[in-house]
């Protein structure tokens, strides 16, 4: 036929592949979900959404363990000497383990990993094993490549404690916000395409040693605290490692005046918007400034711009400060509001 001359032995096998997927997805809607249960489908996993409690302590070891769902830690979770699967509801998406205020999550010598769910694929791998024996293997290597293609996870502390020592993570990424952390011999690596950060530090006390971040578009980005990082290595990242800060900005005018209702900005030399400043409740506003970047091993320092405006309807009058941070800083500027300098905005 055409499509036999048109096609190739293994993209023919590929579409029917395909068909049978989309075969069972119809016969699952249909069904009301019931080829989840049916023979063949995947085991179900220990937990599902798994909660430690405040005062609670839980220690999963020596074996493997799934949870289904989310982990959130108000007490005492411990991982030790385990294999430890987040699974998702399908082949893609993302779980979490979140690390409550008061909570702690303590891992030694395990290993991390996001599991997609395979239900669907598996059922259909069966049929077509039977229907065309003669591609099982073709079959057999496309289920394996979607096998978690997309799913990852996160861990993400929250004013709570984080401890990992001898761990390896697969497809997981690290948002700290508060608390305290460390690291020692971890090795963790992101999705490919590549387009996460890998340890997101923000506020949060954090010790590392012997750490390998592979697959990630920032390895490190830390704001508001400098980590120490010893022995840290990046693998495919496209950038290693930044450190910001965290800039309060305060306008006044000639007269020593708040300046309230003012638009602060931060633009890189191009003019380009890189962060625009958050308004508090005393008139100031909050925004990240950047100290410098590691690419490739190489770090270059980055100067600031800060731009402010205060608007009369149509017309603006304006600031502007230029220059390096190494820490979080209070900047406080002049806005000349006399009505003679007014521009057109």
């Amino acid at each position: 036929s055409l499509s036999r001359d048109l096609y190739p032995a293994a993209a023919r096998a590929a579409m029917r592949f395909g068909a049978g997927v989309l075969q069972v997805v119809a016969m699952a809607i249909l069904l009301g979900g019931a080829l989840l249960l049916a023979e063949g489908a995947s085991a179900q996993p220990d937990y599902r959404n798994l909660t430690v409690a405040a005062n609670e302590t839980l220690t999963l070891a020596d074996g493997e363990f799934e949870v289904e769902g989310n982990i959130e830690v108000f007490g005492e979770l411990a991982l030790d000497n385990c294999t430890l699967g987040m699974k998702m509801a399908s082949t893609s998406g993302e779980g979490e383990i979140r690390i409550q205020p008061g909570g702690s999550l303590t891992v030694s010598d395990c290993s991390m990993n996001a599991v997609g769910n395979l239900s669907f694929y598996q059922v259909a791998l069966d049929q077509m094993a039977e229907q065309d024996p003669t591609n099982l293997s073709f079959y057999e290597q496309h289920y394996s490549s979607l096998a978690n293609a997309s799913a990852q996870f996160r861990v993400v502390l929250d004013e709570g404690e984080l401890a990992l020592s001898n761990v390896t993570v697969s497809q997981g990424r690290f948002w700290m916000v508060g608390g305290n952390a460390s690291m020692f011999d971890v090795s963790s690596s992101g999705l490919s395409p590549i387009y996460d950060i890998g340890l997101f530090i923000e506020d949060t006390t954090f010790l590392g040693d012997g750490i390998e971040l592979a697959n990630y578009a920032v390895g490190v980005r830390a704001i508001g605290t400098s980590p120490t990082l010893l022995n840290t290595s990046y693998v495919n990242c496209t950038v290693d490692r930044t450190q910001e800060w965290w800039l309060t900005v305060t306008v006044h005018d000639g007269d020593g005046a708040l300046l309230e209702g003012v638009h602060v900005v931060q633009r890189d030399a191009e003019g380009q918007t890189v962060d625009i400043g958050d308004p508090q409740g005393d008139g100031s506003s909050v925004l990240w400034a950047r100290e410098y970047e590691v690419v490739a091993g190489v770090r270059k320092d980055t100067l600031s711009t800060i731009f402010v405006e205060k608007y009369f309807g149509l017309y603006s009058l304006s600031g502007s400060w230029t220059g390096s941070l190494t820490d979080n800083q209070e900047l406080d500027l002049v806005v000349n509001t006399d009505t003679s300098l007014i521009r057109f905005s």
